[in-house]
């Protein structure tokens, strides 16, 4: 009887310390099992559930193709506001041979978009820089002020013109902004597109 009073006490007293082991042993034989199909179905519930969250904010949805070195390439549909992250944890992931660094997952997805996920030691081609470039209807104010020569007021400038248009139809547009000069537009014009 007194063992089992001192267990209960010691228990008791350690509760908290306990569970934390548990949760960290837990974790560790979670993490070392690895499996595919474990990382794919926690990839698709983050992403389901950041599109959850998205689609309250924002209900349009858009196609995107991705392709390369991904899972399942195709076209997915997806928010809006969705990222680059999450139509690659829709397609699977990525392949053993993707070469991620060169895939920027925090890009906000555009409607007709094409994502390519080169392979590792790929020849990087021209035919991707469209997709780097800068879409002026649909970036936000921090895509524009990451553009050389553009900054808070500029930026600010370039969406109350694109909601007053509701669209660009030509980078040219950007003329009737005070401050962007001809230097400048020129410049951007290697930066942004019009989609």
């Amino acid at each position: 009887m007194i063992i089992k009073e001192m267990i209960l006490t010691f228990v008791k007293k350690y509760a908290h310390y306990i569970a934390l082991c548990l949760i960290v042993v837990t974790i560790f034989v979670f993490k070392n099992q690895g499996t595919q199909s474990i990382q794919t179905e926690s990839l698709q519930q983050d992403v389901s559930s950041t599109m959850q969250v998205s689609d309250q904010h924002n209900t349009q949805k858009i196609m995107v193709d991705i392709k390369g070195a991904v899972v399942r390439g195709g076209v997915y549909e997806v928010s809006s506001n969705a990222r680059v992250k999450d139509v690659v944890a829709l397609a699977g992931g990525f392949l053993e041979s993707a070469d991620e660094q060169r895939v920027n997952l925090a890009k906000v997805v555009s409607d007709e978009m094409v994502i390519y996920v080169p392979h590792k030691n790929e020849v990087a081609e021209n035919n991707n820089l469209e997709n780097s470039k800068v879409n002026l209807n649909t970036a936000t104010k921090e895509e524009l002020m990451a553009l050389k020569g553009i900054g808070e007021s500029k930026a600010n400038a370039i969406i109350q013109l694109r909601n007053s248009k509701r669209k660009f139809t030509s980078i040219d547009e950007l003329k009737e902004i005070k401050g962007i000069s001809e230097k400048l537009l020129n410049a951007l014009k290697n930066e942004v597109i019009v989609r």
